[in-house]
């Protein structure tokens, strides 16, 4: 990635409309040229969809924002400024976002009830590589002590454990065998037979099947395929965190239901 003819803080439409993590490139432009024009991610509205708690962040960095003719438009004169962000709710892209634009910020940032995904953590660890100044990676909270520039660096990039997670679901239901290279192995709670040798997993379909365990869900689609693995799984299984499955599914439980699964959401 080279970046240093990118001169046009503007993310199109037609670019940022293919993925909605594309609102990612909020913070990095608005710190590196203090302002940006970002189309709403999707055709997203402000509020139905959480973008808001990436404006919200922006303006406690010191940018002014407004909404118009679908694009994010920020400013930031004389470049963002620390300053303290507590989320109303768990957002990993929040989250990154506000790391990103607080890793150049003048100031030190501290963000609260930060998401603790792995990706985040991965991130982190790529920005301090590159000369950020990042504490609390992986904790609710995280403090970013702005720097003046970061540096180049060569960064691998840790797995996609939500496709991995699918495929280890789609073996064990079907008994089968698979070999996933360069991963760490995590959906074993619930009985899965997967050795790491290296930076391969092998996954072995279990001839005894699943069985229950409370399990944590921790991004949209494993939290899917959570739910199905405790389809099969022997015994009641407990999955903790679902907000980020409902971000993605409707009643994702009433109609597995009506399929013949026995699912309850309950509160506690």
């Amino acid at each position: 990635v080279d970046t240093k003819n990118l001169i046009n803080p503007l993310a199109r439409y037609e670019l940022v409309k293919t993925m909605r993590a594309s609102i990612l490139v909020l913070g990095p432009l608005l710190t590196r040229y203090h302002e940006a024009e970002v189309a709403l991610p999707g055709g997203c509205a402000i509020g139905s969809r959480p973008v808001n708690l990436h404006i919200d962040c922006m303006q406690k960095l010191g940018a002014d924002i407004e909404i118009s003719d679908g694009y994010i438009k920020a400013k930031a004169k004389g470049g963002l400024k620390g300053g303290k962000i507590d989320f109303s709710t768990v957002t990993v892209t929040g989250t990154e976002n506000a790391i990103m634009a607080a890793a150049l910020a003048k100031g030190t940032t501290v963000i609260t009830n930060a998401a603790k995904e792995p990706e985040v953590v991965d991130l982190i660890s790529c920005l301090k590589k590159m000369g950020a100044n990042i504490e609390g990676e992986g904790s609710e909270k995280i403090t970013v002590n702005g720097v003046d520039s970061l540096n180049p660096c060569e960064y691998e990039v840790m797995d996609d454990r939500i496709e991995i997670g699918t495929y280890l679901t789609a073996v064990t239901m079907t008994k089968g065998n698979v070999v996933i290279k360069c991963s760490l192995p995590s959906v074993i709670r619930m009985g899965g037979d997967i050795n790491l040798q290296g930076n391969t997993a092998i996954i072995v379909g279990s001839k005894n099947g699943l069985f229950a365990a409370p399990v944590m869900a921790t991004d949209l689609r494993a939290s899917a395929s959570l739910v199905l693995a405790g389809l099969v799984a022997k015994g009641q299984t407990k999955v903790d965190r679902i907000y980020h499955i409902d971000r993605g599914y409707e009643r994702i439980e009433e109609k597995l239901n009506l399929l013949g699964a026995n699912i309850e959401r309950v509160s506690e």
